[in-house]
């Protein structure tokens, strides 16, 4: 189970999908899952902080709640088999060969649980949700790795996540963008990104500037480089002024 529990912006998205669902069915004659996530957004965008603190307090209180059940499950030993046996499940009986796709499965199943309508999950739709999981989560990774291979990069970064979001039909459809920008959760590291990305720009500013002066001031000479008499004068004028000089201090 995740230990945040759901942000606000879900808790949102959960109490106006229903109404938004059945507008958009009765204006289009279909529901379009991009439809919904977008006037989601719009409506959460058009919420005042007040009525935004609202599901903060709820997602804040509900993260409390999580974290206590999660210590106390943690306590009492609890695993996989003890939750399958619950669903109807027959106990297994070979040795414990790890999670069937890569995630605990009784993480995968708390994680079902959060939403209040789901009771119980069945052994069959719990591996079949982790095998949903691990094949989006490919994607995700393949998408992002070609946005940060395009800029000569092998790490992955948030503004990887958000551009990928944007370019392949399938996040966009299940509203992975609308949720990178109206969470709230992702502020501090949006902000962050933008401060750095305006420190490179001026660094790479103040480089270039400093190689345009060096290229133009390569090879330059004085003006009296080009007229030797008027330089011998020069220095001779200045030789001049440097015994005068000399004479007054004396």
């Amino acid at each position: 189970m995740s230990k945040r529990g759901p942000t606000a912006y879900f808790l949102f998205a959960d109490d106006v999908r229903a109404n938004i669902t059945a507008d958009i069915r009765e204006r289009d004659g279909k529901v379009n899952v991009a439809a919904i996530g977008k006037a989601i957004g719009v409506l959460w965008k058009e919420l005042t902080e007040e009525q935004r603190q609202k599901y903060k307090d709820i997602a804040a209180k509900k993260s409390k709640e999580i974290k206590e059940r999660l210590a106390v499950e943690q306590a009492e030993g609890g695993d996989t088999q003890e939750d399958d046996q619950h669903d109807g499940a027959a106990p297994s009986t070979s040795a414990p060969t790890g999670p069937p796709f890569g995630f605990p499965t009784s993480l995968v199943k708390r994680i079902m649980c959060i939403d209040p309508d789901v009771n119980r999950v069945s052994a069959e739709a719990i591996r079949a949700t982790s095998k949903a999981t691990e094949l989006f989560l490919q994607l995700l990774a393949t998408k992002c790795g070609k946005v940060a291979a395009s800029q000569k990069r092998r790490t992955l970064r948030f503004n990887d996540v958000e551009a990928a979001s944007k370019k392949d039909r399938r996040l966009i459809d299940m509203g992975l963008n609308d949720l990178l920008v109206n969470d709230n959760i992702f502020d501090e590291v949006r902000a962050r990104i933008e401060e750095e990305n305006q420190h490179r720009l001026a660094n790479t500013y103040i480089k270039k500037k400093g190689q345009v002066d060096d290229q133009n001031n390569k090879g330059m000479k004085s003006l009296t480089s080009f007229f030797p008499t008027a330089q011998k004068d020069e220095l001779i004028a200045d030789k001049a002024d440097e015994d005068s000089d000399n004479d007054d201090e004396d």
